[in-house]
């Protein structure tokens, strides 16, 4: 435990999301070769789950919900997470991949037609 006011008391190294049994939720590896390429598959599970059992099922997937995570946690002023940071949440392995995911913000794009106009 951490003795410290800015986490109010608490280990802030301890597990923020746990599964339904109280653990941290599980992650596997891409393949055999690697031990530090992870993906959160117990979360990726979850979220399929409880999709599954809304009348949104096959309208709403589970990457609806990762891109939406990616540009909210990509916000500076919401998230704040690097990219290196993103990759490593998120499971995305390369830069051009998660890049596609961050362009996408509405509000990245409207900041960058305004800027346009402000040239002419």
């Amino acid at each position: 435990m951490v003795k410290s006011t800015r986490y109010r008391g608490l280990d802030p190294k301890l597990p923020l999301l746990l599964n339904d049994r109280g653990e941290p939720f599980g992650f596997t590896r891409r393949s055999k070769a690697s031990e530090e390429d992870l993906q959160p598959s117990g979360m990726n599970l979850l979220f399929r789950q409880m999709i599954g059992r809304t009348k949104f099922a096959g309208i709403v997937t589970y990457k609806d919900f990762r891109r939406s995570f990616i540009v909210h946690m990509g916000r500076a002023d919401e998230g704040g997470l690097s990219t290196r940071n993103l990759m490593a949440v998120t499971g995305i392995r390369d830069y051009a991949s998660l890049k596609k995911h961050l362009d996408l913000d509405s509000q990245r794009v409207t900041k960058q037609v305004k800027g346009i106009y402000k040239r002419l």
